[in-house]
């Protein structure tokens, strides 16, 4: 799994939210979007975690952590987040964020005093100190890398013969619907490129087209992982080879999982296929959600 999802999971592991599963804001996201994570935070206001979930958005993000320092409740002030991004590769990756909430209050805050906006098909474009660009479009905040909104705004609005869909949106559509009514605190996922499903593919006896993720967080931890491959036959050998990886005291896996995360989580993963997606499901104490983050926040 890429570094940044596991960043993902480990926000996913500080609160509690669902508020549909983040598909109408996909429009805004590049058309070569190739990952998605979407955080909830205004269900989460009803619950005691909401402060930890967005002490982790402060602790992995300057930006946000800086909108705070300026005096912005965070839990307040944003509803829901989308990020996309578009590679994994340091020389060609570019994030883009949507989001609701307060998004007046946003981007006041993410502005310098007396910065100047420009202009694109009648939407104001605010550059931002970190070389990135703020514009509000549709009543949404939209963030995206310098240079990119104009490209951004003329998707949105179906400008320049731009095309809604294309393989990579009907992928993170996907991703998407296969998390949505989970319950989810953060969901999400990625689209896997050659090398991720050749890597998979080798313990797997099938390569996975994407991967999600879905996890949700009280007391007690829920964890939702969906794999999607070409058919049903390969879900069946997928499920088969994470069989004998994950599960019970003979899974190759199963013994590190208990000692790296604990045994609650390690004993009750529960896999199996529904056409062509493999769903791995487990539940855990608190104590095994906070190593399970720790875990991925400095291992991957």
């Amino acid at each position: 799994m890429r570094a940044h999802l596991a960043v993902a999971v480990v926000l996913a592991l500080a609160g509690t939210a669902h508020a549909g599963d983040g598909g109408p804001l996909v429009r805004y996201l590049p058309e070569r979007t190739a990952e998605v994570i979407v955080l909830d935070i205004a269900h989460a206001r009803t619950g005691a975690s909401v402060g930890k979930l967005v002490a982790e958005l402060r602790l992995h993000s300057p930006r946000w952590a800086a909108v705070a320092a300026a005096g912005v409740k965070l839990d307040e002030a944003i509803d829901m987040l989308v990020a996309g991004s578009t590679s994994d590769t340091e020389q060609d990756h570019h994030t883009t964020m949507v989001i609701d909430g307060k998004v007046g209050l946003l981007l006041a805050s993410l502005t310098t005093a007396g910065s100047r906006a420009s202009m694109h098909a009648g939407i104001a474009i605010w550059a931002l100190d970190n070389g990135g660009e703020a514009a509000i479009i549709d009543h949404h905040l939209v963030l995206t890398g310098a240079g990119q909104m104009a490209a951004t705004i003329d998707l949105a609005h179906h400008k320049a013969g731009l095309a809604l869909a294309s393989p990579n949106r009907d992928l993170i559509r996907a991703i998407l619907a296969a998390t949505a009514g989970t319950g989810a605190d953060v969901w999400g996922g990625t689209i896997l490129d050659a090398r991720d499903r050749q890597f998979m593919a080798q313990n797997l006896e099938g390569e996975p087209i994407w991967v999600a993720f879905a996890i949700a967080a009280s007391v007690r931890a829920s964890f939702d992982l969906r794999l999607a491959v070409a058919d049903e036959p390969t879900a069946r050998a997928v499920e088969a080879s994470l069989q004998r990886l994950l599960v019970g005291p003979d899974g190759q896996v199963h013994p590190m999982l208990q000692t790296w995360i604990g045994p609650e989580f390690a004993d009750s993963i529960a896999i199996q296929h529904d056409r062509a997606e493999v769903r791995v499901t487990a539940a855990m104490s608190g104590e095994e959600a906070d190593e399970l983050a720790h875990l991925l926040e400095n291992k991957l």
